[in-house]
């Protein structure tokens, strides 16, 4: 490389982060100001955090809002978890995690008021997974630590959903969620007849969605089923579960589950009206609950083979995503109208080109 390799461009606030090398003192934070007049743009180091030619690399920049949070190594505490909101009072070490040497924050990801990220705590080779509560400016920056689990081996933030922070552990590919109200994390579940598993999800790919229910149905025949409030959830690819233990879903194919509250389900389409007369997009939870051995079926009736390394997009009203249906023969665009159940039990609208009337 020759120059100064700007990386890691971040929007905080009215400030452009980024990291920079200029030669002199290394690989550090630098902003941009850009409540000015575009060509007046005006790029400045924020704080030389390790004085001298080494610099603090720092790393893994995180919006807060208008607060930045980074790792950056100062030469004396080691790589801790910094914070900064663009000048150099408010750039400070969150917390020297470990005393002695180097936490190594990663994987940071910001939702509901906190700043969650993993760390090397302590002696044993895994990872923790922590969370920041970001105190009001107000009040002076006094940030809150909470150490939410111990000992996983790979703990990965994904997504902030209808209250809850969504954690994947990759080492057992399971889904955690926690929010404020609890102690310890839960582990995401999903309904399998009559009992329950943990939920295990094949990557890291995942889309969460917080839609108005007034965007949401606005001119749809769903119009009068929501008044106020806000649809939340969160769709990953998953390896769907045995069925009373020697049946599974898809030939073991990945699929899309929907999220909410603690509890997946896999999401497939009424392909067949005999069954789907009074069910929605939750076809395979439905025909798994009604046919557990009925294979053959439910293996037409669900959106199989997910492509996991692709993303998903919500757009308008749907999700949309790459999969490979069994009975299509071919990686196809498919998409999930939301949402696509409400609670008027024991029925349930259609969703669908065929669908006119919901009583």
């Amino acid at each position: 490389w020759t120059g100064s390799s700007p990386r890691s461009l971040t929007l905080a606030g009215e400030n452009l982060y980024f990291t920079a090398d200029n030669g002199q003192h290394g690989r550090e934070l630098w902003k941009v100001n850009t409540d000015v007049p575009f060509f007046n743009y005006d790029a400045v180091r924020v704080k030389d955090i390790h004085p001298g030619a080494s610099g603090s690399n720092a790393a893994s920049l995180t919006a807060a809002g208008d607060r930045l949070y980074f790792s950056a190594d100062d030469g004396t505490n080691g790589k801790e978890l910094w914070t900064s909101m663009g000048t150099t009072s408010t750039t400070q070490m969150v917390s020297n995690l470990v005393a002695s040497g180097s936490s190594n924050p990663a994987r940071l990801k910001w939702g509901g008021d906190h700043l969650f990220f993993t760390a090397e705590i302590d002696a044993d080779s895994g990872r923790e997974i922590l969370a920041v509560r970001d105190i009001s400016e107000t009040t002076g920056y006094a940030p809150e630590i909470v150490y939410l689990s111990n000992d996983t081996v790979d703990p990965r933030p994904l997504s902030f959903s209808g209250g809850d922070m969504y954690i994947r552990d990759s080492s057992g590919d399971i889904l955690f969620y926690w929010n404020p109200s609890m102690e310890v994390m839960g582990v995401v579940q999903i309904h399998t007849w009559h009992s329950y598993q943990n939920l295990t999800v094949v990557s890291d790919n995942h889309l969460a969605v917080n839609v108005s229910w007034n965007v949401m149905f606005d001119g749809t025949y769903l119009s009068s089923l929501f008044t106020t409030g806000h649809y939340e959830a969160l769709y990953l690819t998953i390896i769907p579960p045995d069925v009373n233990g020697f049946y599974s879903m898809n030939g073991d194919g990945p699929m899309m589950a929907e999220v909410i509250g603690g509890v997946g389900k896999p999401i497939g389409w009424a392909s067949t009206a005999y069954y789907w007369t009074e069910t929605s997009w939750d076809a395979c939870q439905d025909f798994l609950d009604a046919h557990p051995l009925d294979t053959q079926n439910l293996d037409n009736s669900c959106f199989g083979n997910v492509q996991n390394s692709m993303t998903m997009v919500s757009l308008d009203q749907h999700i949309l995503f790459s999969a490979n249906p069994s009975n299509f023969g071919g990686v196809e665009l498919a998409s999930v109208y939301l949402p696509h159940m409400h609670d008027s039990s024991p029925y349930r609208c259609p969703i669908g080109p065929t669908a006119m009337t919901c009583e």
